[in-house]
């Protein structure tokens, strides 16, 4: 497995992912999420924004297609934060970043 990731690392870049997983409010879940849709960061990182999904949460994806993605689980106060980016380090501040919006 890791000779895959590695040709795919060399013919792609790096890859690394994170995710938190935080208790959100049930009742509150909807307003974060409208408020990420009409408020949504200006860059994630040095990368300006590039796209918005909001199909399955709100996901926001960078020129330099880092992304970061807030969604709420189905059944429980929980909200789920995921990040990409080409560092373990980004990944971190990415997190770290929609951990920061929740608190909006």
């Amino acid at each position: 497995m890791n000779k895959l990731l590695a040709k795919l690392e060399k013919q792609f870049g790096p890859h690394r992912y994170g995710r938190i997983d935080t208790h959100y409010p049930l009742e509150k879940r909807a307003l974060l999420m409208e408020f990420l849709k009409n408020n949504p960061p200006v860059k994630l990182l040095r990368s300006p924004l590039a796209d918005m999904k909001t199909f399955d949460g709100v996901k926001f994806i960078a020129a330099d297609s880092s992304w970061l993605m807030l969604r709420g689980s189905g059944t429980e106060p929980i909200l789920r934060i995921y990040a990409e980016a080409k560092s373990d380090t980004d990944v971190q501040k990415l997190l770290k970043l929609g951990m920061s919006l929740t608190r909006h």
